[in-house]
């Protein structure tokens, strides 16, 4: 193959790249606002700039659309909490930047977290035929199993914590805030969702699981 050949397939393959998360992107936003069953392949294909043959061809059909939708849900999610070498750092200290991160994700991606509620009312059966979910939500689960290893051997920790119910607080504390954010706002008369109030509730949070550790 000619060098002005490889090139122009580089390119091709570049621009299908950004094509098809440009399409993604779109789809998150209607999923998350309209769920599977109201939401519209010709529109996303419109709003993402492609026509709906393409989105056929790089999803296949509707439904695959929206596990792919998910999966990069996850995966946006999850990109910040890469694994990363918490050793240096306290257990106490590393096991608070968990619970931080975490929150920070889902706070900045609302859209994610109402897909998410989307495909609970279909009882998770887009995510079971998934390969990479499990995959991308895997990283965080070891840190915790490796952060409250590391502090029940260093004393910080009591012993006999559930390491996959630890992750489970973390993950539903931070998720049910902001699902719920508005009417929880109503219920206490306060605006849950301006800085301030975020702040307080992120600490409230680490705080909270950190101190469920100590012995």
């Amino acid at each position: 193959m000619r060098k002005g050949q490889r090139r122009s397939n580089g390119l091709l393959r570049a621009d299908a790249a950004k094509t098809r998360l440009r399409a993604l992107e779109t789809a998150m936003r209607e999923f998350a606002e309209h769920g599977l069953a109201g939401a519209r392949v010709d529109k996303i294909a419109r709003k993402a700039g492609v026509n709906k043959q393409a989105l056929y061809y790089y999803f296949g059909n509707k439904e695959q659309l929206y596990e792919a939708t998910l999966e990069n849900g996850y995966d946006r999610v999850h990109r910040q909490n890469a694994p990363e070498d918490l050793s240096a750092m306290p257990p106490a200290a590393a096991m608070r930047h968990l619970v931080e991160i975490f929150f920070d994700r889902v706070n900045e991606l609302r859209d994610v977290v109402r897909l998410v509620a989307d495909e609970n009312r279909y009882k998770g059966r887009h995510i079971r035929s998934s390969s990479r979910i499990r995959q991308i939500n895997e990283p965080l689960i070891t840190q915790v199993r490796d952060t409250l290893a590391r502090g029940e051997d260093q004393g910080v920790f009591r012993r006999g914590v559930d390491a996959d119910q630890l992750w489970l607080s973390i993950v539903s504390i931070s998720q049910f805030y902001v699902s719920n954010i508005y009417t929880l706002s109503h219920i206490l008369g306060k605006d849950l969702d301006e800085k301030r109030a975020l702040a307080k509730r992120r600490a409230h949070v680490a705080d909270l699981i950190v101190s469920a550790l100590r012995p």
